[in-house]
């Protein structure tokens, strides 16, 4: 599914989250991101391990971290000594970007199929059979103590959070994904663990007094013979009636240590003595997701002769080729899509009424 990124806010909002000391340090679990989109969206970033950093709630968190190199610039504007005139700059630096990924466990996300008219009233029929009042809720807009729907008027999408103890459930996502293909409403189907949240982070190196020990850090980074050091900042503003001074900290990197050698080092100082960098996010949380289980979980739809994930014209037509010993190809697959009058000895005129009949929406079973 290309470019479906949408903002959530779900994790953290912008501003700093300080470092405070936690009463231990929870590790990371690693979790192994799924799905085609997924895969583009990460493939060319590298997985770390942050001991647990990230974990600003404090408890147990399913996330990963990634890092990826890119290029940042800036204009500097200039005077030109000779000619006096103003002239622009561009200036480059190499740096790294931090993306904190964490998995949607209980949501199923799924596209209504725009030919198919009254879609939506038909999906709430379904889903009223797993989330009973979900349809008068969904339309007065009220909680719903088993279930909550929110579509996305842009894709045509809706997830679907789940909050019964079947979230989760393999047999739950299946059964759903099934009546509302064999329904022939839906195009995409994402079940549980398809989809995930990221957020870029920056500032992560950086150190506030309150909660800072700089005696302890420059321990750790002996005891472990580190090439880094530890940079105190002293800041200053002037205000009409006041000057405020402040101090921080910084990780100085030795010579050629690269930005994953200086994350290891601050998660190790992390994990070792629970002193946590100054943490904060400049970009909004986006989603994307995986897999369409739709398409892969041809078996789904019901008279998918082609295996599209989509029931059409298409497969009328290729079915109809097919019985007309027509020099088509149909797969294993879409031969065993097309068995729907009940007879499975073999194909025949009654799929095709059967077919027909799904396809006008005038199928009773």
């Amino acid at each position: 599914m290309k470019k479906r990124l949408r903002i959530a806010a779900m994790l953290a909002g912008a501003g700093m989250l300080s470092g405070v000391l936690p009463a231990a340090p929870v590790s990371a679990q690693v979790w192994e991101l799924v799905g085609a989109e997924a895969g583009e969206t990460f493939q060319d970033m590298i997985p770390l391990d942050d001991k647990g950093l990230f974990n600003l709630s404090g408890g147990e968190c399913n996330y990963q971290v990634y890092m990826q190199y890119c290029t940042d610039y800036h204009d500097e504007e200039a005077t030109d000594p000779v000619t006096g005139e103003t002239v622009t700059d561009r200036i480059y630096n190499d740096s790294c970007r931090v993306y904190v990924v964490s998995p949607i466990p209980d949501t199923l996300w799924f596209v209504l199929r725009s030919d198919q008219p009254d879609a939506e009233q038909k999906m709430l029929e379904i889903l009223d059979r797993y989330y009973p009042e979900l349809s008068s809720t969904y339309s007065q807009h009220k909680p719903n103590d088993y279930a909550s729907l929110i579509p996305d008027p842009i894709s045509a999408g809706y997830e679907l959070h789940d909050r019964t103890e079947y979230a989760g459930s393999a047999e739950r996502s299946d059964s759903i994904m099934h009546d509302l293909a064999d329904a022939g409403l839906i195009s995409e189907f994402y079940t549980w663990g398809q989809g995930a949240y990221y957020q870029q982070y920056n500032g992560w190196a950086g150190y506030i007094e309150d909660g800072f020990d700089k005696e302890t850090v420059e321990r750790y980074l002996t005891e472990h013979s580190l090439n880094c050091t530890v940079a105190e900042h002293i800041h200053e503003a002037e205000f009409p009636n006041e000057v405020l001074t402040w101090k921080d900290y910084e990780l100085v990197p030795g010579e050629e240590m690269s930005f994953a050698g200086l994350f290891a080092v601050a998660a190790g100082i992390y994990e070792s003595t629970g002193i946590r960098p100054a943490i904060w996010c400049n970009d909004e949380v986006k989603q994307t997701y995986g897999r369409n289980a739709l398409a892969e979980n041809e078996t789904a739809v019901s008279g998918d002769v082609d295996c599209s994930g989509q029931v059409g014209i298409a497969d009328a037509v290729l079915l109809a080729r097919y019985l007309a010993e027509d020099a088509v190809t149909v797969t294993a697959q879409g031969l065993q899509n097309a068995e729907l009058d009940g007879k499975t000895e073999s194909l025949d005129a009654g799929d095709f009424a059967k077919l027909l009949q799904i396809i006008a929406g005038t199928d009773a079973d």
